[in-house]
């Protein structure tokens, strides 16, 4: 018998929760360590700073967990992108007037108490979009040399942002604010570019916390942040259901598991770098990530910013024979290739193509990657006599990383420009892994997607992929005889596996987005995703085979396709999701060999969708087909050799609260709601 979800309190509402990773306007910035500064992009929100007595500015940052009215400066960010914008504001109103040396008082609709180190007197506006209401005590920071424009918590971390002389070297400490001494923060998390400062620090449980700064030759010059507050990730879904150890090398708390070893990479180190793992030095960032299987302890992997690898130039055939039979000739050329892979490196060495166009950008190679070109037989093709076409076909998988067999890892982006260019990550026979903080831009292949077992789904799973971030993938030269991987092969694939949460991702014009099951004949269970942003993306979102799946407060903008296809005797429940403009929220397919294909769908809002009758993904649905959350729904469903019809309303196989008649998860929005909250968070 399954146990019910765990829960976890809200401490902070929805529109708090700001730092997904996200493309900057320069999209591929360096991020950069304290010791070396270089390009890195650091981007800060409009400053309200208050002059004091003595002439010294200085800029009070204050953080609230709810909606008041309280001295704060304005902590609006935006990010853009080629293929989108998302923008998060934070907006409160407050008027404060000090007139003593040093406190200050301030008018609030919640009961707070402010103490200041200056003599301001200042009358702030900023906006802050919180849902909950609190009572809190801030206290001020102070400064002497170094002045410090925005620093907040979110989920389980936070971050500062200061101005920098350039050339100096900086230290950053924190603590709770109930503590008496401060833990110093890993030299890697203290990043200067110019004069703008950053500090990051990950792996905080809950609580209130302030940051010091100061100068590494002369802690005089210092500074300490107003106190602010650190909430918990939203853990819902079937990821962690009745699964208390901890995803990834995190606990739930959110620190670190006892041991965890920790390796920074950035792309300048990103084949350089070393870690020790269970004894053996491993030297290169693919490497690392090939040899996990062999740690003994939990390994978080923490991204400085955006690590790059090149790709072939762009080739572009009209058609897929026309492929083949070029291939053909080239590989001739070579003197005739009759491996079944033939691998990236034997390509360019043969001088069929090379990766010339990136290396003038200066965009370097990321070593060891697993690149080949892959012999396939299938589907059978024919000449136009009738005749069964001879030579081979072909299905290519660039710049993709397998991690296999890996246990209790986190790979993290830090700060706010951090992913993968033109390469991305699978995760095959693992156990305990989260992806978190991260932007996918161009990938070949996959961008993040996972694998298990088809003999026995339930022998690995337990993925958390969250606050991510997936533009549409790009593959210059598309050999596969489909031709459908010219912008990537998807960007999140699930396969044989159990227990799957993707939660609070956006995908930016993704054509192949999330396929759950490879075939009709893969089988996976328990998949959840939630308050993921699909934005004008075209398909599979997902499309869901032979498994069981909760899709709740999700928003689909503009979908140019189909959003959801449910198949192969899957049961999905789909609640509280917005589907706005766009076509076909989600259709039903049934067949012959598969009739136990079900979606309950409640509470959902269709705006203005349009269904275009596309008879080949199934019935389609612009309206929810039941009007009760607890309605059961007629027919059988067995997608794995368990009967999962009505899996929603029990508690053995689903984390349904039997009190309340609803799912037991963090934060349930009502559907209209999800239209102006998720492009915020």
């Amino acid at each position: 018998m399954r146990k019910k979800g765990i829960t976890i309190p809200l401490l902070l509402s929805l529109f708090a929760l700001t730092m997904t990773s996200c493309r900057t306007s320069e999209n591929k910035g360096d991020g950069t360590s304290n010791q070396d500064v270089s390009s890195s992009v650091i981007s800060s929100s409009d400053d309200v700073s208050s002059t004091s007595s003595d002439t010294t500015t200085s800029t009070d940052v204050i953080s609230s967990t709810s909606t008041n009215t309280s001295t704060s400066t304005s902590n609006t960010s935006s990010s853009s992108s080629s293929t989108g914008t998302s923008t998060t504001t934070h907006t409160s109103t407050s008027t404060s007037t000090n007139t003593s040396t040093n406190t200050s008082t301030s008018t609030s609709t919640s009961t707070s108490t402010v103490t200041s180190t200056s003599v301001p007197t200042s009358t702030s506006t900023t906006t802050s979009t919180t849902t909950s209401t609190s009572t809190s005590t801030t206290t001020s920071g102070e400064q002497s040399g170094i002045s410090i424009n925005e620093c907040d918590g979110y989920g389980e971390a936070a971050y500062l942002l200061f101005d920098a002389q350039s050339g100096e070297q900086y230290d950053a400490y924190y603590k709770k604010t109930s503590d008496s001494s401060y833990t110093k923060i890993d030299s890697e998390l203290v990043r200067v570019n110019g004069t703008n400062g950053r500090v990051d620090v990950v792996g905080l449980s809950v609580g209130e916390y302030q940051i010091k700064v100061e100068n590494r030759t002369n802690n005089s010059i210092y500074a300490i942040s107003d106190s602010f507050n650190v909430y918990a990730q939203d853990r819902s879904g079937y990821a962690h259901d009745n699964y208390t150890d901890g995803v990834g090398a995190y606990n739930d708390d959110g620190t670190l598991k006892d041991n965890a070893k920790i390796i920074y990479v950035s792309d300048a180190t990103k084949n350089t770098v070393t870690a020790n793992i269970n004894g053996t030095n491993y030297e290169g960032l693919i490497q690392i990530l090939k040899n996990l299987s062999s740690s003994n302890v939990p390994v978080v992997i923490r991204f400085l910013d955006v690590i790059k690898t090149c790709q072939f130039n762009k080739v572009t055939y009209t058609s897929a024979g026309e492929t083949t039979a070029l291939f053909e000739e080239q590989k001739a050329s070579l003197g005739g290739l009759t491996t079944s892979n033939i691998s990236a490196k034997t390509i360019r060495e043969g001088g069929i193509n090379s990766y010339s166009d990136d290396l003038a950008k200066g965009i370097t190679y990321l070593e060891g990657l697993d690149d080949y070109s892959k012999a396939k037989y299938s589907p059978t093709t024919y000449n136009n006599d009738g005749t069964i076409k001879e030579p081979e076909q072909y299905d290519c998988a660039w710049n993709n990383m397998y991690v296999n067999s890996a246990n209790n890892v986190t790979i993290e982006g830090i700060g706010d420009n951090a992913g993968l260019f033109q390469w991305g990550l699978t995760f095959k026979y693992c156990n305990s892994i989260e992806i978190k903080n991260l932007y996918f831009d161009d990938y070949t292949e996959d961008a993040c997607s996972f694998e298990g077992d088809a003999a026995d789904i339930n022998k690995y799973g337990n993925y958390f992929l969250h606050h991510c971030t997936f533009d549409e993938g790009v593959n210059n030269w598309d050999l596969s005889y489909e031709k459908d991987k010219g912008d990537g092969d998807g960007s999140s694939d699930i396969k044989n596996c159990h227990n799957v949460t993707e939660a609070y991702n956006r995908f930016n014009y993704c054509h192949k987005t999330n396929l759950i099951g490879g075939s009709d004949s893969v089988k996976q269970c328990n998949i959840t995703l939630h308050h993921n942003y699909y934005y004008y993306c075209s398909s599979r979102l997902p499309l869901v085979r032979q498994a069981n799946i909760h899709i709740y407060n999700n928003y689909y903008k503009g979908t140019t396709s189909l959003s959801s296809s449910i198949r192969a005797n899957a049961f999905a429940f789909i609640e509280n999701n917005y589907y706005d403009g766009g076509q076909n929220p989600f259709a039903v397919k049934t067949t012959s060999s598969y009739t136990g294909t079900q979606a309950k769908a409640f509470n959902n809002v269709y705006n203005n969708v349009k269904n275009t009758g596309d008879s080949g993904s199934g019935t389609i649905y612009t309206q929810d087909t039941v009007s009760s959350r607890i309605e059961t729904m007629t027919g059988s469903c067995s997608p794995y050799g368990v009967d999962l019809t009505n899996f929603d309303i029990n508690p053995e196989l689903f984390y349904f609260n039997s009190v309340t008649m609803k799912s037991d998860v963090t934060e349930l929005l009502a559907a209209e709601l999800v239209k102006d909250v998720i492009p915020n968070v």
